[in-house]
């Protein structure tokens, strides 16, 4: 019926609480990722330190984009409709530059929830320089995030 509510099934699972969520999942030899992302809307990735997460015991590994690039044949495609169309391809991580605010730059991988995070970002310091940015056809940004 038009403007009527729709009964969910799944509301009064969530109403009282008994939702499972991937918070709580535990499975033994769980492992937990965190993913630094870029802060800034355009971005050039100098260098990525990922020695101070890597000294915590409780993380198993980094991961960058450069290293993606290095490991993989062949960047991934992306939006594929049917066979035969032309697909733009691209890296799961930022390789050199950040494209986009929020753009994955780096990745830790620990045995718990805790460590990849550190205290609000994962341990892994990158060194960027802020580039000057296009939105809406005038320039913005080129040496502070606040600056816009």
């Amino acid at each position: 019926m038009i403007g009527a509510s729709p009964r969910r099934k799944e509301d009064p699972r969530l109403i009282m609480g008994d939702g499972v969520y991937t918070g709580d999942v535990d499975l033994r030899r769980m492992v937990y990722m965190a993913v630094l992302r870029s802060p800034y809307p355009h971005a050039r990735i100098v260098n990525i330190d990922a020695s101070q997460a890597l000294a915590d015991p409780r993380v198993l590994g980094v991961l960058t984009g450069e290293e993606v690039r290095d490991r993989c044949k062949d960047q991934f495609p992306l939006n594929r409709v049917s066979d035969g169309t032309k697909v733009k391809r691209s890296w799961p991580m930022a390789v050199d530059a950040a494209k986009y605010e929020g753009e994955p730059v780096a990745v830790v991988v620990a045995d718990s929830s805790s460590a990849p995070r550190g205290r609000s970002r994962p341990g892994v310091p990158p060194d960027r320089e802020h580039l000057a940015g296009r939105a809406h056809g005038r320039v913005v940004g080129g040496g502070h995030p606040a600056r816009g």
